[in-house]
């Protein structure tokens, strides 16, 4: 069964800076992912009142220790994608055969718990495995093993599944961007530019909203 996708509103906000604009200036995200740990408490300090960040989610830029203990020491929900590193290669390689699970298609499931040099707790390491396209000349391994770092709960698949949601958002900017001309801003003023992006959003809300059953 197919499900609907459902789209939200974008909700930006358009706040001035010190930083120079230049004239038709490519959409940056503010988020580098080498301060994952810093941009994730900012976020947390720009809550409304009463309200919290309840489930972090990213790439594995942020599979950093001090991202995944500060989740953890606030509670918060997490999948990380787990970079390909040593250690997670070789905790890979010790589940043993028969802990492998049909998953879908091609696909197997599998778990473990591992943990990083500098994590205070141990974590969940889900991981997918499924034939390489193409064999690698210097890895014989037949399959690619994408994993990810979780303290969730659910499931290994139910995890899955709400991890590989994370690139929605995405869909949603490259709409914004190609489809309501806001790839480039028209000119060196900020809050000129403000306004011709806030009126993007205003047109693409407008789109959304029109499409609503």
């Amino acid at each position: 069964m197919v499900k609907k996708l459902q789209q939200s509103f974008l909700p930006f906000k358009i706040e001035s800076t010190d930083e120079p604009v230049i004239a038709r200036a490519g959409l940056v995200l503010p988020y580098e992912m080498a301060r994952a740990l810093e941009f994730l408490k900012l976020c947390q300090r720009k809550m409304p009142k009463d309200k919290r960040i309840g489930y972090y989610r990213s790439d594995s830029a942020a599979y950093q220790a001090g991202v995944i203990n500060h989740c953890f020491e606030d509670k918060v929900l997490f999948t990380i994608t787990a970079d390909q590193d040593k250690a997670v290669k070789e905790a890979i390689k010790a589940i043993r055969k028969e802990e492998w699970c049909r998953h879908e298609r091609d696909r197997e499931i599998a778990e473990t718990v591992h943990s990083m040099n500098r994590t205070k707790e141990a974590f969940r390491l889900i991981v997918q495995r499924w034939p390489k396209v193409q064999g690698e000349l210097f890895d014989p391994d037949p399959y690619c093993y994408p994993a990810i770092a979780t303290n969730r709960e659910e499931p290994a698949a139910e995890v899955v599944s709400i991890h590989n949601q994370r690139g929605q958002v995405e869909n949603f900017i490259k709409e914004l961007k190609d489809g309501f001309g806001m790839n480039w801003m028209p000119c060196g003023e900020m809050y000129a530019n403000a306004v011709f992006f806030r009126i993007g959003v205003i047109a693409y809300n407008l789109f959304l909203a029109l499409k609503l059953p």
